[in-house]
């Protein structure tokens, strides 16, 4: 099953990407993990995540392939609109992901 997401919409510092399966992700900041808010259950077992795992996004430019990673070896494009990498990671490595992308966050 191919997912491929669009982002649809840019609001204040919290693009908003919609996939045409249903998938809605909100980035904000560029450095962090995020939860999935909203994703539909056959998605979710196509995929094989669960609802509260996290996300992990990292921002190399305002242009170029969106790639999402769903471990351990899924890959799915998300367009030429954004470029970043984002991981799905269980809720058991969140705190050590989430420490780290505090670090990167007071970096830049």
């Amino acid at each position: 099953m191919t997912v491929l997401p669009k982002i649809s919409h840019f609001g204040g510092n919290a693009p908003v990407l919609n996939c045409e399966a249903g998938i809605r992700l909100t980035i904000a900041p560029l450095h962090c993990t995020l939860s999935v808010l909203e994703l539909p259950s056959a998605i979710r077992e196509a995929l094989q995540l669960r609802p509260h795992q996290q996300i992990q996004v990292e921002a190399r430019s305002p242009l170029g392939s969106v790639l999402v990673r769903i471990l351990p070896d899924r890959l799915i494009s998300l367009g030429p609109d954004w470029a970043a990498a984002i991981a799905v990671q269980s809720p058991e490595s969140s705190m050590s992901l989430s420490t780290s992308a505090s670090q990167k966050s007071s970096m830049s």
